[in-house]
């Protein structure tokens, strides 16, 4: 996510609100700030468990569901069967944490992924 946070500075914090400065104007920045960084979470179970214990049982509203996750590895998602909205595309999702170009080339041409970013 760097991409988005790269043209962000001057951040000031005060108590629950955050202020910034968009270095760079990008017509869909805050579209992948909200996608990446904004999401709804229940305050009474973020509360309670801390951000360590929101990280190894993390609770949401969305299509899929954390099934495993390991640092820097991978986050295995599988579809939540008590989605208010339309059955998910896929019954499993599994995204690599791939930092090196050529290995997400080889991830493709190898059959191992189908998509890199």
């Amino acid at each position: 996510i760097q991409f988005v946070w790269k043209n962000v500075n001057n951040f000031k914090i005060d108590g629950n609100k955050i202020t910034a400065d968009v270095v760079q104007f990008d017509p869909v920045y805050f579209k992948w700030m909200s996608f990446l960084t904004g999401y709804i979470m229940p305050k009474a179970y973020y509360e309670k468990v801390g951000a360590e214990g929101f990280e190894k049982a993390p609770i949401g509203t969305g299509p899929y569901m954390v099934d495993k996750f390991e640092r820097n590895a991978f986050l295995r998602l599988k579809a939540n069967p008590n989605y208010w909205g339309a059955k998910p595309a896929f019954e499993n999702v599994t995204i690599k944490f791939v930092t090196d170009a050529a290995s997400r080339v080889a991830e493709v041409e190898s059959g191992s992924s189908q998509v890199t970013l």
